[in-house]
Order: C-alpha cells, then sequence, then structure tokens
C-alpha cells in the first residue's frame, strides 16, 4: 500500500463518523500514525493552523479526498506526500515537515 492509498484510506475510514472537531480528526490520526512522528507533527500543526482560520473539519476532509485522487503515480509512494498535500491545500503552511510542536 502507497503512503497516498495509506492516506486515502484513513480518511475514507471516517465517513462512519460524526468528525466535528480538529481535536477529534487529530486525535484519529495520532492513534492511527502513532509510529510516525513527522505525519503526527504534520497533523499537529495542520489542526492548529485551521482550527485558528475557522475551516470546518469536514470540508478539509472532503478536500483531501479530492486531491487524493489527482497526485501523480510517480509521487504515490514518496516520503513527502504529507507535505505535497499540505502545502496544495493550504499554501500558508510552507514547509509542513519542518515544522516544530
Amino acid at each position: 500500500m502507497t503512503l497516498v492509498d495509506e492516506a486515502t484510506s484513513f480518511v475514507d475510514d471516517l465517513d462512519e463518523e460524526r468528525m466535528t472537531t480538529w481535536f477529534e480528526l487529530k486525535s484519529k490520526f495520532i492513534t492511527r500514525y502513532r509510529g510516525d512522528i513527522n505525519l503526527i507533527m504534520v497533523m499537529d500543526n495542520l489542526a492548529k493552523v485551521q482550527h485558528k482560520k475557522g475551516e470546518p473539519v469536514l470540508a478539509y476532509i472532503n478536500q483531501f479526498r479530492a486531491e487524493a485522487k489527482w497526485l501523480p503515480p510517480e509521487e504515490a509512494n514518496s516520503p513527502l506526500v504529507a507535505s505535497h498535500f499540505l502545502r496544495n491545500l493550504h499554501p500558508n503552511i510552507s514547509d509542513p515537515c519542518c515544522l516544530r510542536y
């Protein structure tokens, strides 16, 4: 399974749930990817930034799902896939992989 598949799978698994807050999304993400500190840092910072901007979490989930379909196949297993999504969806985050808690 590629990283894109993993990300898409995570987002698709949220369909059954009523996700209403960034805290809930971050908690689910951390539970699933607790072994990958880089991905956890990305999600933590994304949640902080988007919560401040007031973007509804469901809107982000739907946008993430839509963008995942168009990621070029050669990037489907790149370790920078999280950065790719965040830079394209949220240009105000310059380099999410370098963000710290």
